[in-house]
C-alpha cells in the first residue's frame, strides 16, 4: 500500500514561514508573530481566542487565515498535503452596524469579497430596483466573508442559508468580534440576540472552527464564560492573551457637576476649546442628545458646527452615522463626537486625541474604560487622554460594591 503522508502542521517553523510569506506577497505587510501564531493554530483546526489590545491588528487573524487558504487552493504546490474546501467562506458576527461598516473595506482591500447583512442592508436591497435577496447572494461562491448582526442569526434568511448544503460545505470558520460582549450584552433586557451565537455555532459542521477576537476580556471567570459559551474544548483550542495597557494615554478622573436631568454641562465646556479631536461617550441616547444640544448652543457662531459637533447613535439614519465615521477618520483640526456604546467597540478612529466617558453612574468594570479609550489608536506625542467623569457620590457607590 502507498504510504499515507501525515497532515501538514502549520504550527511549525515551516508552516509559520509559509503563512508569513503568503501574507507579505498577497497583503503587502509583515504580520506580528502573535498573529502568525494564531493563524497557524486556526489553519490546523484549533478554535482561537485572541485577546489583544485595540489597534493591534485583530482583523489580521481573519484576513490572513482566509488569504492563506485561498493561496494554497490556487497553487497547491505551496502545500501539497493540505486540503481546504473549495471557495472557503467565513461567517463573522459583529456587535454593531458601525463595526460591520468599518470591517467591510478591510476585507475588500485584502481581495476577500465581503457581504454585510443587517436590518439596514436587507431593507435597502429589497427596496432597490432589482429587489436583491441578500441571503441568496450570501450563498454565492464568490463571497468570502459574511458580516452579520447577531439579530440576523434567528431570521428565516439565515435558516435557509444553513440548509444550503453546498454553502455549508464551504464554511471554514465562525468569527465573533468583540467576544467579551457575548456575556455582557446578551442579557434579556438589552441584546438577547447575542445568545444566538452559541446556537449558530451548533448548526455548523464539526470541522468548522471558531475564531473569537476581543481587546478586553479579563482572565478567570469572564474568559471561562466566553470559552464555554462558544464551545471551546481543551486540547482543540488556543488562547493568545496580550496586555492591553495603554502607556500612550493618560487616564484622568474628574467629577460630574451637573445633575442627572440637567440640560447644561459646564464641566464639558473645555471640549470646544483648542484643536482637539474628541469622542464623548454617554450611557444613553437621551443624555447624549442633551450634551450635544448644550454644545451646539455654546458653539452657535461656528460656521461649520454641523460638521464639528456630531451625534452617533442607533436612532440616527445609517447615512448620517456613516458620514460621522468618515469625519472621525479625516484630518480635521477639531471635532466633538457624542456617542453611545454603538461606537465603543472595534471602530477605527485613528485621529482621536481624547476620549471622554461622561456618566452619572460608575462604569460597569475596567473593561468598559479600556474598550472606549481604545478608540485612540496611537496617543504617542499628542498628549492623548482618557477622561472618566465620575458621579459626585462615586465613593459611596464604590463602597456598596466592595
Amino acid at each position: 500500500m502507498p504510504e499515507i503522508s501525515p497532515p501538514f502542521k502549520f504550527s511549525t517553523q515551516i508552516g509559520s514561514r509559509l503563512c508569513r510569506q503568503i501574507a507579505r506577497f498577497r497583503l503587502g505587510f509583515d504580520p506580528h508573530d502573535y498573529v502568525i501564531e494564531g493563524v497557524c493554530k486556526a489553519l490546523d483546526g484549533d478554535a482561537l481566542l485572541a485577546i489583544t489590545p485595540t489597534g493591534s491588528g485583530k482583523t489580521s487573524y481573519l484576513i490572513i487565515y482566509l488569504t492563506v487558504m485561498c493561496a494554497v487552493l490556487e497553487d497547491p504546490a505551496l502545500c501539497p498535503v493540505t486540503a481546504f474546501p473549495q471557495k472557503p467562506a467565513m461567517i463573522m458576527v459583529c456587535p454593531t452596524k458601525a463595526l460591520e461598516v468599518d470591517m467591510e473595506p478591510r476585507f475588500v482591500k485584502a481581495g476577500l469579497s465581503p457581504l454585510v447583512i443587517n436590518s439596514d442592508t436587507v431593507d435597502r436591497a429589497r427596496r432597490s430596483s432589482q429587489s436583491v435577496d441578500l441571503w441568496s447572494r450570501a450563498a454565492s461562491p464568490d463571497i468570502r466573508v459574511i458580516l452579520l448582526a447577531p439579530e440576523q442569526l434567528k431570521t428565516k434568511g439565515y435558516a435557509s442559508l444553513m440548509e444550503n448544503e453546498s454553502f455549508q460545505a464551504r464554511i471554514v470558520a465562525l468569527a465573533v468580534d468583540e467576544a467579551h460582549l457575548v456575556d455582557a450584552w446578551g442579557n434579556p433586557s438589552f441584546r438577547p440576540a447575542f445568545k444566538q451565537i452559541g446556537l449558530a455555532r451548533a448548526r455548523l459542521a464539526a470541522r468548522t472552527i471558531t475564531i473569537a477576537l476581543t481587546g478586553t476580556l479579563r482572565a478567570g471567570a469572564p474568559t471561562l464564560t466566553v470559552r464555554t459559551f462558544l464551545g471551546f474544548q481543551n486540547g482543540r483550542s488556543h488562547t493568545i492573551r496580550r496586555s492591553n495597557m495603554r502607556y500612550d494615554i493618560a487616564i484622568i478622573f474628574r467629577t460630574v457637576t451637573s445633575g442627572a436631568r440637567s440640560v447644561t454641562f459646564p464641566e464639558l465646556d473645555w471640549v470646544l476649546e483648542g484643536e482637539r479631536r474628541i469622542i464623548i461617550f454617554c450611557r444613553t441616547i437621551a443624555v447624549g442628545f442633551r450634551v450635544a444640544l448644550y454644545l451646539w448652543q455654546r458653539a452657535a457662531d461656528w460656521p461649520d458646527r454641523d460638521q464639528r459637533i456630531r451625534l452617533y447613535n442607533s436612532l440616527n439614519a445609517a447615512s448620517y452615522n456613516c458620514a460621522t465615521l468618515g469625519l472621525l477618520r479625516d484630518d480635521s483640526p477639531a471635532r466633538v463626537t457624542i456617542a453611545t456604546d454603538a461606537l465603543a467597540v472595534g471602530i477605527d478612529a485613528p485621529n482621536t486625541d481624547d476620549v471622554v466617558l461622561y456618566d452619572h453612574e460608575l462604569p460597569n468594570n475596567t473593561d468598559t474604560i479600556l474598550q472606549k479609550i481604545g478608540r485612540i489608536r496611537d496617543g504617542t506625542g499628542k498628549g492623548a487622554r482618557g477622561i472618566v467623569y465620575l458621579p459626585r457620590n462615586a465613593e459611596q457607590q464604590a463602597r456598596k460594591l466592595v
